[in-house]
């Protein structure tokens, strides 16, 4: 886990029982307190989306490029 930013501040939230007992129960296997588990999992969602949606545009990019191409192709044969 990543050193602590000295300028971060704290956010709290509610959990219903049940995601709290999960939570203490994935904290525990993984021999972190609770809410450092909570922070690793919020900073790797989003993390993981950030990086999900590079790869959407890198596949949208890649499609635009395809088509350029083709298009470019048959301009050139003309």
């Amino acid at each position: 886990m990543r050193p602590r930013d000295r300028s971060s501040r704290p956010i709290s939230f509610r959990l219903d029982a049940r995601y709290e007992r999960e939570l203490r129960r994935r904290a525990e296997a993984a021999r972190i307190s609770p809410g450092d588990y909570a922070r690793l999992v919020l900073i790797r969602h989003i993390e993981d989306t950030e990086l999900a949606n590079l790869r959407d545009e890198v596949a949208s990019l890649r499609s635009e490029l395809e088509r350029f191409r083709t298009h470019f192709a048959a301009v050139v044969e003309e």
